[in-house]
């Protein structure tokens, strides 16, 4: 999110214990440093009580406000003016970006990307943040358009959650292949207000394929992109184009990986897991890719 250098950014965030973790008696074994340049994320071992250390750009420590020497108190807006802010700045000067947030199920993914009505996360502060710079234009030459798709990948099906789901093609949505990288072909929402971005969150978010398992009682059991198209447009006195902006902003809430024998599924849902797992793995397989150099194979999965 920075020059070539720095294109790629890799956070990491503890949450709190939930009610299950509480009941267990679960103990912390996770601390977290950050430092001028990067940050670490110390691991304890239960048993042995060794520690490892972990390097990651970010490390941010939402699991207690109050607990001493386990790092400094990480909240939505912490996470947001780390990452979702460099992701503005990209967008403006017409950066395709992508964030997605990736953990097992029930690690807090879509509350980091989600959030709640009066807690949000990064996709909602995200929309909020371009509308204000464009309704904060004073240039009656300068203009913006902004589009929303929501998509979910489930079951290697692609779907579009902008459409009542009695509309959904039969094998969902295929990608197809463009300069901008494979896209999929479904009408977006043109978004003249923020209010038009809740709208198409809200509906999209009743769309969503979800679950119930024993380690989360809101599983996603597909992976959900939002897909934000910014454009701005600069001319002048005589109506000629001078400058054009376009970008791509593509923000995941991937599902998260399972293990059967702990999330005690079964049926539908143990498939469910299973193709989770796989897109998980071809992403995975990509990104190791690209880090090495090499050509990665995106037909992998819907989800590459």
């Amino acid at each position: 999110m920075g020059d070539e250098g720095e294109a790629v950014k890799v956070a990491v965030r503890v949450r709190k214990f939930n009610q299950r973790e509480i009941d267990a008696g679960a103990t912390r074994i996770v601390r977290m440093q950050n430092f001028d340049q990067g940050s670490k994320t110390y691991l304890t071992n239960p048993e042995t009580k060794e520690e490892k250390d972990f390097a990651y750009d970010f490390s941010f420590q939402s699991h207690s406000k109050d607990e001493q020497g386990i790092g400094e108190w990480a909240t939505q807006d912490t996470v947001f003016d780390t990452l979702g802010a460099p992701v503005l700045t990209n967008v403006q000067s017409g950066c395709n970006v992508c964030l997605f947030a990736y953990g097992q199920t029930g690690a807090g993914k879509s509350y980091s990307m989600l959030g709640k009505p009066d807690d949000q996360g990064i996709v909602p502060r995200t929309c909020n943040a371009l509308f204000k710079l464009k309704d904060g234009n004073k240039n009656p030459r300068i203009t913006y358009n902004i589009e929303i798709q929501v998509v979910e990948v489930y079951m290697d099906q692609v779907n579009n959650l902008l459409m009542d789901r009695s509309k959904w093609p039969a094998k969902g949505f295929e990608p197809q292949y463009t300069k901008d990288g494979y896209i999929v072909k479904t009408d977006p929402w043109v978004c003249e207000a923020y209010e038009d971005i809740e709208k198409a969150i809200t509906f999209a978010d009743k769309n969503r394929s979800i679950g119930s398992h024993a380690l989360n009682p809101e599983s996603s059991r597909a992976h959900t992109i939002y897909i934000i198209a910014y454009t701005q447009v600069e001319k002048d006195e005589k109506d000629k184009v001078l400058k054009t902006v376009n970008s791509r902003l593509n923000l995941v809430d991937l599902a998260g990986s399972e293990r059967t024998e702990t999330a005690g599924t079964s049926g539908q849902m143990l498939a469910e897991g299973n193709a989770i797992n796989k897109s998980l793995t071809s992403l995975g397989n990509c990104i190791k890719s690209l880090s090495e150099g090499k050509a990665p194979n995106y037909r992998d999965s819907k989800l590459t």
